[in-house]
């Protein structure tokens, strides 16, 4: 009975932390995910970013109050992100980051990144974001989906 005790008092306590973490998820089958947290407001802490290649079927997390990769320590706090889906062509998800070169993915201190398949995908599509296979899909700290059904694509 205290094994069984024991076990599931670890199992809550892996479900809490996670709960606490961001993550990101690569549901591709043959393209791993970099993901380079933007830079961080704190010099000393630059080297210590959340900068991760993230192999097919894994995932990465960080806990929300790591200041090295959420800065502001806080569930709610959102993290910019550079995220490509590796391979030829180079395929980077987001939106436009204004007049900088680029896209970005925002991820809040407690949220999730799913890279997945675009299931709408159709390469002879005129839409932008039905002709691109990869998307990313972003929940909030509070389970929220943040993108919708259509995801942010990711383009070459």
């Amino acid at each position: 009975m205290r094994t069984a005790s024991l076990l599931l008092g670890a199992c809550l306590a892996a479900l809490a932390s996670q709960a606490q973490a961001y993550c990101v998820y690569n549901e591709l089958k043959d393209h791993s995910v970099s993901v380079l947290q933007d830079t961080h407001p704190e010099q000393m802490r630059e080297k210590r970013v959340f900068n991760r290649v993230v192999k097919p079927g894994e995932k990465e997390c960080c806990d929300h109050k790591n200041l090295d990769c959420n800065p502001d320590g806080k569930a709610m706090s959102p993290v910019g992100f550079t995220v490509k889906v590796e391979g030829t062509p180079v395929y980077v998800c987001g939106i436009p980051r204004g007049n900088e070169p680029g896209k970005i993915v925002k991820i809040a201190g407690g949220g999730t990144m799913r890279v997945l398949p675009n299931p709408k995908f159709n390469p002879d599509a005129k839409d932008a974001a039905l002709g691109t296979p990869y998307i990313a899909r972003l929940w909030g700290a509070e389970n929220q989906d943040l993108t919708g059904p259509a995801g942010l694509p990711c383009r070459p």
